[in-house]
């Protein structure tokens, strides 16, 4: 029977160095091999730095996380504040209403008005005619009129604005209508006809990027024909600073005032005949300007930017943040704020799909005739509504949405729902809700179709 060796020093110093054991297996022939396992402190070390490791890689992704939830947040807040801040997100703030004695009758007779100078005063004409802006029509470009009329003045050669020039003394400027963030709009008359005549604001008329941003304006209107987009008559000038762009006169007042009057009477919630059919001309106007080559996104369509006919035909006007699309340039948050799809308030690339989101509000409004997230309120007995930043924030997170009542057609809601959609992908296109909207109104005979 052979016997085991004492073991060797420099296996004991590999057992105490290593923590490895090194246990002797007796074979069946007399041979002697070593077994070969670790220690139990050995164990307990691997194993405790293993939970370390990974107590470690879960701090990191923790930290990681909350770090990139903050850079959210601050995102978040910014474009929040960008788009409560703005001038042009605001105006809705200080809109009047297209016509202020709307109703179903014709508007009450203009108070028709003499200019003198860049100073309008009310008077009559000593010929017993009715008082125009004044001066004499004569071709050429504007003369200057001030230091702020300085600049560009390439808009001023193009065809479509020389091409869309009226004589500005058969202009008749009448009573104000409303008034926004950069113009205002009166009642007139021209050639014997109701229109309407947009102007700079007197503050900002010698400022040139005003200037300018209205003659870009004018040009767009002037170079889009649409039975569901208000019908420009021409433009009309003395100066740089006194430019007025002349469309035709809507009876009916604006879609707003409507809807107000709508709430105020009473009249019942829910999308009727009258209301799809106007839903539809909407949406014909839309289908419209994202046909065009290069295509126009209007920017800021809501209830205030749909006019009306006395027959109350619905057309859209106001395209003073419209542009034709550029995929380099299309991200800045323009319209307003309550109107807008998150990508705009965000102020990441969008499309065509944002216009299709204003929609979506614009059918909840046409639902229900209250403001878009009128029905948020403090988390209080006060009962007052959310500021606005609380409003859009909530928006971006998806907690908050425009209601509907659930009266009238379930389809109606379902295509306003799609359209509400927080990814612009999961929207339908203009032409798709159009298309829609056509199926629809064939339920029902008295509803209006193009």
């Amino acid at each position: 029977m052979p016997t085991l060796s004492r073991r060797s020093p420099f296996a004991a110093a590999a057992v105490v160095s290593c923590g490895w054991l090194l246990a002797p297996v007796l074979a069946d022939d007399g041979s002697i091999s070593y077994s070969v396992s670790l220690s139990t402190g050995a164990l307990i070390g691997i194993v405790g730095g293993c939970v370390v490791l990974v107590l470690l890689v879960i701090c990191c992704c923790c930290c990681l996380r909350r770090r990139r939830k903050n850079r959210h947040k601050r995102e978040l807040e910014e474009a929040v504040a960008a788009a409560t801040h703005s001038p042009k997100s605001n105006s809705h703030a200080i809109d009047v209403p297209y016509q202020q004695d709307f109703g179903a009758a014709a508007p009450r007779q203009a108070n028709y008005t003499q200019r003198t100078g860049s100073t309008y005063t009310g008077g009559s004409n000593p010929n017993g005619t009715m008082n125009t802006y004044g001066g004499n029509y004569s071709g050429g470009a504007p003369h200057s009129s001030g230091s702020g009329a300085r600049g560009s003045t390439s808009l001023w050669d193009d065809p479509v604005i020389v091409a869309a020039r009226i004589p500005i003394d058969r202009v008749e400027l009448g009573e104000l209508l409303s008034r926004g963030g950069f113009g205002e709009v009166y009642r007139g008359r021209y050639r014997e006809q109701n229109v309407a005549i947009k102007t700079l604001l007197p503050s900002t008329r010698k400022d040139m990027s005003h200037i300018e941003a209205f003659l870009a304006e004018i040009k767009l209107m002037a170079s889009m024909e649409h039975p569901q987009i208000v019908q420009f008559v021409g433009v009309a000038w003395e100066s740089l600073s006194e430019l007025y762009a002349v469309s035709e006169f809507m009876e009916g007042g604006d879609l707003r005032t409507l809807l107000i009057d709508y709430h105020n009477d009473g009249h019942p919630l829910g999308f009727d005949p009258l209301k799809i059919k106007m839903a539809l001309q909407v949406a014909h106007a839309l289908t419209y300007l994202h046909s065009l080559d290069p295509v126009v996104l209007h920017r800021d369509l809501k209830s205030r930017n749909i006019l009306l006919t006395e027959a109350l035909d619905a057309k859209v006007t106001d395209f003073g943040a419209s542009r034709q699309r550029s995929d380099k340039t299309m991200t800045a948050g323009v319209g307003t704020s309550f109107w807008m799809a998150p990508e705009v308030i965000m102020g990441d690339k969008y499309g065509e799909k944002a216009d299709v989101f204003s929609l979506g509000v614009v059918l909840s409004e046409l639902d229900t005739h209250e403001l878009p997230y009128s029905h948020a309120k403090e988390n209080s007995d006060t009962g007052r509504p959310l500021p606005d930043t609380a409003v859009l924030q909530l928006l971006l997170l998806g907690k908050l949405q425009v209601r509907f009542s659930g009266v009238g057609p379930e389809e109606m809601t379902q295509l306003a729902q799609q359209c509400l959609q927080m990814e612009p992908n999961d929207r339908p296109t203009a032409a798709e809700v159009l298309y829609r909207l056509h199926t629809i109104s064939r339920e029902y005979p008295s509803s209006y179709s193009l």
